[in-house]
């Protein structure tokens, strides 16, 4: 064979040898990312709503959600609340158990719930590693500090009495609340960190090959992701018209709806988002996750402006004070878990810092001007006295 033959053997022999290979990419045309050459779809299209004309439900139905996870998860916070709060009325905590609910290991008899009890789920493992042990110290702490006869004062860990004699909080030598920093300070280590820097990040949900196998029961790995940080929010599937049995930030949401008008905001943007995943529309899946994350950023950083405001109506009350402004304390450092928010934790503690390090020592001066630098950054100046 010549060398011209050679060379037309050769192209003839390569051409086939391509032509019989496939290319995978996106081969729908009208999305964004369509590849000509591609000869076999990879699940990676990007096509707005507007184009592929999905249709969004009105609430999260969806077939193979599965959040059961994330639900025993928050039933095993309620739990822990429910037993610290005991500490309120004089009860002694015991450390042990206290550790054991937040280090859950199978089998362990430490929730009052047979099905938790026998659950292999636990909070610890979820909480942002940085911060376990400070948690870890609050029980510690609660469980020596309760039980006892020394009433809570200034420079002296115990319960506080309300002026009226109603209501007792077990609190530490500068008035922070046990319960209270431990509770809503995991809504944000441990529940709003789930949701932003787990289940909605690009790890998480970036990926087109993880939304191609649907599992039975679950979805595609994609949108069992996204499920999973829905079922952190803590509302039910037809929130918000359905209200009942919130837990967790759905929880506060609720609350402060009525003058952000967050609920529709935040449930809306997890029903689009699911949608969009099923019908591979990712960019607006991304638009959804950022509306997610700061609405749940603002509704933190709202409720604590709202235990702000209570304490100032409270300031000569060292009890309902206390309890207020550890309220508000732990909600400003649970907004710190949005990765593109507007603080950190670095500015969370400096905001909070203006309260000065003892609750017993606050004015009325030190709770405006921690209220007006939340207001301000987070543009609720219109709304700040309201809350």
């Amino acid at each position: 064979m010549d060398n011209i033959n050679k060379i037309v053997f050769l192209t003839i022999a390569l051409s086939a040898l391509l032509l019989s290979c496939s290319r995978p990419g996106c081969t729908d045309s009208n999305c964004s990312n369509y590849d000509q050459k591609a000869t076999e779809d990879d699940g990676s299209c990007q096509c707005e709503d507007s184009v592929i004309n999905y249709i969004v439900p009105t609430t999260y139905d969806f077939s193979n959600v599965n959040t059961a996870g994330q639900e025993l998860r928050l039933a095993m916070l309620s739990e822990m609340v429910t037993y610290l709060k005991r500490g309120d009325a004089g009860f002694k905590l015991s450390s042990d158990t206290l550790k054991a609910m937040f280090d859950h290991q199978v089998g362990e008899g430490c929730f009052n719930d047979a099905v938790l009890n026998e659950s292999a789920k636990q909070i610890k493992n979820k909480t942002y590693s940085l911060v376990v042990d400070q948690y870890v110290a609050y029980l510690d702490s609660a469980a020596v500090h309760s039980g006892d006869t020394v009433m809570g004062v200034l420079g002296t860990a115990g319960l506080v009495l309300s002026n009226d004699g109603e209501k007792s909080y077990l609190c530490d030598a500068n008035g922070f609340e046990y319960t209270q920093m431990f509770e809503k300070g995991l809504f944000g280590a441990f529940i709003f960190n789930q949701i932003a820097n787990n289940y909605l990040t690009e790890e998480k949900i970036g990926n087109a090959v993880d939304n191609q196998t649907v599992v039975d029961g679950n979805g595609t790995n994609m949108e069992h992701h996204w499920d999973e940080a829905f079922g952190y929010f803590g509302v039910p599937t037809d929130f918000p018209s359905n209200t009942s049995s919130l837990k967790g930030i759905g929880k506060y949401a609720n609350k402060r709806d009525a003058l952000l008008g967050c609920n529709a905001l935040i449930m809306g943007a997890f029903i689009k988002g699911r949608a969009s995943i099923s019908n591979n529309a990712y960019s607006e899946r991304d638009s959804q996750v950022v509306i997610i994350t700061n609405e749940i950023e603002r509704v933190l950083v709202a409720t604590a402006i709202h235990y702000l405001n209570a304490a100032k109506s409270n300031i000569a009350d060292d009890a309902l004070r206390n309890h207020e402004l550890s309220e508000a304390v732990a909600f400003t450092h649970a907004a710190a878990f949005n990765p593109t928010g507007k603080i950190s934790l670095d500015r969370a503690s400096q905001i909070t810092a203006l309260l000065g390090d003892n609750l017993y020592e606050v004015s009325i001066l030190t709770i405006e001007a921690c209220k007006n630098e939340l207001s301000s950054l987070y543009n609720l100046d219109d709304v700040k006295d309201e809350l």
